[in-house]
């Protein structure tokens, strides 16, 4: 959000942080051509190709068939893909997987020639106490959704929901890592 990207990455990368998220990718490649190595995942990978995203080294969201199908393509034609996030969407309803797709998901991902870094999803309100109930469901169904992709898998990928209001308001949403 324009408050010195590249230097809070510097700093992030020194004290080993383990991932940074960018919203767009134009925002990571200017990260790696600053010499940042810490791994990086793009949230709205759109529209840049999946070409540019592999060679900066970029891990995209996987959010629905369509962006899963072009990771797949271009998997199958270079002979590998960048890391991929699959988000799942608990009740946001912005972006992510749904329930209903879940089979799907399931289906494509079981010895699909991709690597999944993580599996994420976005809390919708975690700041309001009137909505406690309502984010503890998203949680578990977050935790049921990923421990059925985890099933499918040859390895057991990251998991992260918590936001900034949930890493002081949920500690059991922590997971694996947490999104400031």
């Amino acid at each position: 959000y324009g408050s010195g990207a590249v230097e809070l990455a510097r700093l992030f990368q020194h004290e080993q942080v383990h991932y940074l998220g960018v919203a767009y990718a134009d925002e990571g490649i200017e990260l790696r051509q600053q010499g940042i190595t810490t791994p990086i995942l793009v949230m709205n990978p759109e529209p840049v190709a999946l070409e540019t995203l592999h060679r900066f080294d970029l891990e995209p969201e996987v959010y629905d068939p369509l962006s899963l199908k072009a990771v797949l393509d271009h998997a199958g034609a270079t002979g590998s893909a960048p890391a991929v996030h699959i988000k799942l969407d608990t009740g946001m309803h912005r972006l992510g997987f749904q329930t209903d797709a879940l089979p799907y998901l399931l289906d494509t991902l079981r010895g699909a020639p991709i690597r999944v870094a993580s599996i994420l999803s976005h809390l919708a309100a975690s700041e309001d106490p009137a909505q406690d109930a309502f984010t503890r469901t998203q949680i578990t169904r977050f935790s049921e959704m990923a421990d059925r992709i985890d099933q499918v898998l040859d390895h057991r990928p990251l998991r992260h929901i918590a936001n900034s209001s949930a890493i002081t308001r949920f500690p059991d949403a922590h997971f694996d890592m947490v999104r400031i």
